[in-house]
């Protein structure tokens, strides 16, 4: 009897040879790695029956393993299996003959799991390539997910039958009555649970339907970079040694499958979180489905005060909002979310059917990063979406991949960076600058343990500094890898201390607010940090931060001299506040 020959994808040394004692045993011939790369190299270079990997659909390995795979021509018929935690989606892979054919639960049973293995590989060639069930956003998630080709039927072999086609999980064409492409899809996945059908268009002879697929003719998914230690087990008790470095993903070939309507396609995004504000909930319904389709985690507020609400309970990617809505409308929301420290940062967009309204909001700067109409066609609002959250993707993947140099924190956040350099664990100091001051944070592990500001021969540290450089305006910043040294100054994990900077300067805010409006407030003057703002701050605010820094003059009294509006004014006490020169207080009773 022929060996099956077995490559698996385990992370975890011990874990693999588990895997390995047991396989072998079952006289599989196998393989074990540790990583993408690793795998790939194998691949190439050597026949493989099946490949095991182990983890669940939403592990980073296993999803860059899947894309990988279905967009090379030569590996995309693979069989995959997956040694994980999770099952529910097993009777969706319960009749594929490519891609994942079959989930195994953990912990590894070392005979009942390769006999499972042999026995799948024996019924492969049976499978009908076709699934069938009654939740339809359930199989299209599975589909991107698992970057499946297929044909996706509702109401199948019914007068009302609408079909959806995708190449690697990815839309392709759509019909559902008089509607096309993404909107036919979302008004499918908005029908209360219709019968659908899904037909792969990939095994053996291309099994399934009489319609074609053009596949573009484009690299696979690139393996992430992977580091250089590992290991690379080898059947018969080979000795581990460690793999050359491969050579890059080789071209796909590209291959013909069937054709409905042409849609180009779009790399489906990572999961994200983005919050929907809009009153309309059949708007909300299509929306959210089809933001959840190509990937993204949507939550729906249905006016302005819960929107604004839940975004600052959540942790949002994204906020999109409509203009017009009842208890508050969009522009209001707006100007919420820009005024606390806990959301300033959040990319904001608007939509509106009012042309004018949007336009003249756009020509103000009024805050919002797009402007979309809402006649616009939803396959373009999916991709100006993922441009707006792009940049910070890209920033995410030079953080996480160690090429990190300079980063745009205007655009991006401080806050937002601070963050996902907590979150990446590495080691080196952030230094950023503005008309100001120059800011510097130290991080070892992902911790920040220092935080410096510097402006003249005025330096702040510790929490002080790292809650003026959150309140700055930097645009551009550096980053430094290595030690930073052994001094520190702060002491709490990262978002900690941003909760802390965020309350801090939204009560700042808040009694900025009250001594303009009601309350009486003390100002506190820094005499150095005012000779600095004298000779560099903003010229046409001087007359204001003279009577208060200099005369002691109450904001009202102000007011009353200058004859300017409380909003001018409240942008200087602001300016002074972020700078450090000014503190409020309340007075002593």
């Amino acid at each position: 009897m022929t060996k099956l020959s077995l490559l698996a994808v385990d992370p975890d040394l011990e874990s693999a040879r588990a895997l390995t004692q047991a396989f072998t045993r079952a006289e599989f011939g196998f393989r074990a790695v540790p990583d993408l790369r690793r795998a790939l190299n194998v691949l190439r270079s050597t026949p493989v029956d099946v490949v095991l990997a182990v983890g669940n659909l939403a592990t980073p390995m296993v999803s860059q393993l899947l894309a990988t795979l279905a967009h090379d021509a030569h590996l995309s018929r693979l069989p995959v299996v997956l040694l994980g935690d999770e099952s529910l989606e097993a009777p969706l892979v319960s009749q594929m003959r490519t891609g994942v054919v079959e989930l195994l639960l953990r912990p590894l049973q070392p005979f009942e799991h390769p006999d499972r293995v042999r026995q799948l590989m024996a019924e492969l060639p049976e499978r009908t390539g076709r699934v069938v069930g009654f939740e339809a956003l359930r199989m299209v998630d599975h589909i991107q997910k698992t970057y499946r080709s297929g044909a996706l039927k509702l109401n199948p072999g019914t007068p009302s039958e609408s079909q959806a086609l995708f190449t690697h999980g990815v839309l392709r064409g759509a019909r559902h009555r008089e509607a096309r492409g993404e909107v036919a899809l979302a008004a499918m996945l908005a029908l209360p649970r219709a019968p659908w059908a899904f037909v792969q268009l990939s095994g053996e002879g291309g099994e399934g339907t009489g319609v074609a697929i053009h596949l573009d003719k484009a690299a696979p998914v690139p393996p992430p970079s992977m580091e250089q230690s590992g290991y690379d087990i080898l059947p018969e008790d080979a000795p581990e040694v460690l793999l050359a470095e491969g050579t890059g993903p080789i071209d796909a070939q590209g291959e013909e499958l069937l054709v409905i309507e042409s849609v180009t396609p779009t790399p489906p995004p990572p999961h994200v979180p983005i919050l929907l504000v809009d009153d309309d909930e059949e708007l909300c319904r299509m929306f959210g489905a089809l933001f959840r389709r190509k990937g993204f985690d949507v939550t729906v507020a249905e006016d302005g005060l819960a929107g604004y609400e839940a975004a600052t309970s959540g942790n949002y990617e994204l906020l999109i909002a409509d203009l017009n809505m009842p208890k508050m409308d969009g522009w209001g929301l707006l100007r919420l979310v820009r005024d606390d420290y806990r959301t300033r940062e959040l990319p904001f967009a608007m939509l509106s059917c009012q042309d004018h309204y949007r336009e003249s909001l756009k020509a103000l700067d009024a805050g919002a990063q797009a402007y979309f109409p809402k006649t616009l066609r939803l396959e373009a609002l999916v991709s100006q979406v993922q441009s707006l959250l792009q940049p910070r993707q890209q920033a995410r993947m030079e953080i996480i991949g160690g090429t990190l140099r300079t980063i745009p924190v205007g655009q991006l956040g401080v806050q937002w960076t601070l963050r996902e350099i907590a979150a990446a664990g590495i080691t080196g100091t952030l230094r950023a600058r503005d008309s100001w001051a120059t800011y510097e944070v130290a991080f070892r592990d992902g911790r920040a343990i220092h935080a410096s500001a510097q402006t003249g021969s005025h330096q702040a540290v510790g929490e002080r500094a790292l809650n003026a450089f959150v309140a700055s305006r930097c645009t551009d910043a550096t980053w430094t890898s290595g030690d930073p040294g052994a001094r520190q100054t702060l002491m709490l994990p990262v978002p900690e201390l941003l909760v802390r900077a965020n309350q801090l300067l939204n009560d700042n805010a808040r009694r900025l607010r009250d001594g303009l409006m009601v309350n009486p407030i003390e100002i506190h003057v820094n005499p150095e940090l005012y000779e600095v703002y004298v000779r560099n701050g903003p010229q046409q605010w001087l007359p204001a931060a003279r009577l208060l820094c200099e005369q002691g003059l109450p904001p009202r009294e102000v007011l009353a001299r200058l004859d300017e509006s409380p909003l001018e004014l409240e942008e200087v006490l602001r300016d002074l506040i972020r700078r450090g020169v000014v503190s409020l207080s309340a007075p002593p009773v």
